[in-house]
């Protein structure tokens, strides 16, 4: 297990650790649990991915092919470099908890990056999850009366090295004037600013564009704690879905 300094862990306290995410997350569905436990160093990978709840399209994204894609529109210079610094950069991002906003219009890539991200994490051995906001969003509705789930949000709050939550907009503007599960999201950053834990989110517009329904506090936290990376462009899955029949 990665100790509080953040080092690299081992292979096998590392296996040991994710069983006990997994019996925590899926809460004994056998199912998951023989799909994932599998053997040989391709699965092993794909397994951790998994567990890191990393959607299976992005298992095989190659992170030089995605870049490259990106770098082909000149205006997308400063957020390349952003992210090559931070890709080759995990061991001090975690040690200082530092983070990333990526933002841009659909289709340009922004959680296929989030995810390259943490296929490197997990291959260095950091404790690693993905989470969309929908999951967040169905939590605070309802997983907080089970008690698996509970716990399982308080782990990955406060002890995940990088967590990514993709479409934060959409988590803010579900619960912009619910109190209560507003106190729910606030607790998500708090925390993990008070753990020195770094955290990936993605949007389709600025921080400045959500600062109202962040509020003044967070809004401040986020200026402080995570690069700014705006990726410009046409939407990708338009040249993706062109290219469908080709496929078959």
């Amino acid at each position: 297990m990665i100790s509080r300094k953040k080092k690299k862990g081992t292979p096998r306290t590392f296996w040991e650790h994710y069983h006990k995410i997994v019996d925590l997350c899926y809460d004994g569905n056998e199912e998951l649990l023989e799909k994932i436990n599998v053997f040989g160093s391709e699965e092993q990978q794909q397994r951790l991915f998994t567990v890191a709840n990393i959607p299976q399209k992005y298992f095989k994204f190659d992170y030089n092919e995605i870049i490259e894609t990106i770098a082909l529109d000149i205006d997308n210079q400063t957020a390349v470099n952003s992210i090559k610094t931070y890709y080759k950069s995990l061991q001090k991002a975690a040690d200082q908890g530092i983070g990333l906003y990526i933002h841009g219009p659909h289709g340009v890539a922004k959680t296929t990056i989030t995810t390259l991200i943490l296929k490197k994490a997990v291959n260095l051995y950091f404790r690693c999850f993905f989470w969309k906001s929908s999951d967040i969003i169905e939590f605070i509705r309802s997983g907080w009366k089970n008690e698996n789930r509970r716990r399982f949000f308080d782990y990955v709050v406060n002890t995940v090295d990088f967590l990514v939550i993709d479409d934060i907009v959409r988590l803010f503007s579900e619960y912009k004037e619910a109190a209560a599960e507003k106190l729910y999201i606030d607790k998500i950053f708090i925390k993990r600013d008070d753990m020195n834990l770094s955290t990936i989110i993605t949007s389709n517009v600025g921080l400045d564009a959500i600062q109202e329904q962040m509020g003044p506090a967070l809004y401040s936290n986020f200026r402080e704690r995570l690069i700014d990376v705006e990726v410009r462009g046409d939407d990708f899955r338009d040249s993706i879905g062109n290219q469908l029949l080709n496929k078959l």
